[in-house]
């Protein structure tokens, strides 16, 4: 009895250290990326500019992009 459950214990134990390990890579990838990523704060998207583009195009980014109309307090 006391085999079986030190033999359940130990396998928590592994599925818990495997678990922290993911974890703790994937917070490593994430970071990674979002190191090489551009800085893109300072663009802005525009209904215009889908002009000429394929209509399924069109209606995916109408679907899926917000129009950002920046303007300006004085």
């Amino acid at each position: 009895m006391i085999v079986v459950l030190s033999i359940i214990g130990l396998l928590i134990i592994i599925l818990l250290i495997g678990k922290v390990s993911l974890s703790i890579r994937f917070g490593k990838q994430v970071k990674q990326l979002f190191s090489n990523s551009l800085y893109i704060s300072g663009k802005t998207f525009s209904f215009e500019q889908l002009r000429g583009l394929p209509e399924p195009v069109q209606r995916y980014f109408n679907h899926v992009l917000a129009e950002v109309n920046l303007t300006l307090a004085t």
